[in-house]
């Protein structure tokens, strides 16, 4: 197992419920999906479902076997007084979501100190790559000088402890800063500053999840004392995106995919379908693909070139019914009036139910 993942939610008695949500779980396989349940109802259907073994689009548990549906565990999820038991079931985790009763996501970086950022400031800071790692450690360092440059104002009992202690804040300062993992080095080799907090650490940000502005920190309470990190401070209001306006990225050979599976009479039954599979199914029943690959013969098209051709042609025009579907869906229509509107007789049945488009890159020989 590797790149383990736990998704987790605050109960209304301030306890949480949690369970494992897949491996591969770094931001945009997991993460991305986490932001679509913005609902409390598609949120309450998700932990329902029990522990998960890929986390996909609000409502696609319906699916079979495609890599944007949730796919349940068949285990029920986990419940426990307190945020500290969220990592407690599973070894080696390495990604952490939790939902609070506010609506608003957060990143849980299940080191040593378990540092909980707001999933959309994640969002806004991924690399070219997509990937969350590299303003991970910038927000690790971030936390680094708030220890000894911040922290102490806040609480007047932190550097005389140090000091007791005959440990140099400064030099301890610029050991961590100069590691790569700032945290860690501090729980490795200077555990007597770590064992002065609690393991957990909040970050905030502002209203539109662009920058930090706070950084909570508390000294470490017995346990029967301890607060949960929702009762340590007021989160900044923030103006929370449109979850209409996210678009899932699939590429061109998802497509491909899909396209053989359904010559190959590999798709799941038609009351099982979920949108793309029922686009590109009427397509190739409806001789659509036959006109696109005899376009590209005429074209005197072949091999790689030939693929392209086909594969972006009917991109477009998935893309094109999709958006179509889309709307129909957030209008609630009917599904005999979707179907008439994207001319589509066989008597297929829509069970995707997310409010996020689903985009799919075009063929690189294009």
């Amino acid at each position: 197992m590797g790149d383990i993942s736990i998704i987790a939610r605050r109960l209304p008695d301030k306890g949480i419920e949690y369970g494992w949500s897949g491996n591969g779980g770094y931001f945009k396989n997991v993460g991305i999906s986490a932001l679509t349940y913005q609902d409390d109802e598609d949120v309450e259907r998700l932990f329902a479902l029990g522990e998960i073994s890929h986390l996909g689009i609000p409502g696609s548990e319906h699916f079979k076997s495609w890599i944007w549906s949730t796919v349940p565990a068949n285990s029920p999820m986990n419940r426990n007084k307190s945020e500290r038991w969220m990592f407690s079931q599973i070894a080696f985790i390495d990604y952490g979501y939790f939902r609070e009763p506010d609506g608003d996501w957060y990143y849980v970086i299940p080191s040593p100190f378990r540092v909980k950022i707001p999933l959309f400031l994640v969002y806004n800071h991924l690399d070219d790559d997509l990937f969350e790692f590299v303003y991970l450690s910038a927000v690790q360092h971030e936390i680094g000088k708030f220890i000894f440059d911040k922290y102490p104002d806040a609480d007047p009992d932190f550097l005389p402890y140090l000091s007791d202690l005959g440990i140099n804040a400064e030099e301890v300062k610029k050991a961590i800063l100069d590691s790569d993992y700032p945290l860690h080095e501090l729980y490795e080799l200077h555990r007597p500053v770590f064992n002065y907090f609690d393991d957990w650490i909040v970050v905030d940000c502002d209203e539109n999840y662009q920058e930090i502005t706070n950084i909570y920190m508390r000294p470490r309470a017995p346990e029967a004392e301890r607060l949960e990190t929702c009762d340590w401070y007021t989160p900044n209001k923030k103006n929370r995106p449109n979850m209409d306006n996210l678009v899932f990225t699939i590429d061109y050979t998802i497509v491909q995919n899909c396209l053989n599976n359904i010559q190959e009479d590999k798709l799941p039954s038609d009351d099982e379908l979920a949108s793309r599979e029922m686009l590109i199914r009427h397509l190739v029943r409806s001789g659509k693909l036959d006109e696109i690959q005899k376009n590209a013969a005429e074209e005197g098209l072949v091999g790689e070139e030939a693929e392209g051709y086909v594969y972006s042609f009917m991109t477009g025009l998935i893309k094109s019914r999709e958006d179509v579907l889309y709307r129909c869906l957030k209008e609630h229509l009917e599904t005999e009036r979707i179907m008439k509107i994207l001319n589509i007789t066989e008597n297929y049945v829509i069970k995707f139910a997310s409010e996020s488009r689903l985009e799919i890159k075009e063929h690189p020989c294009k």
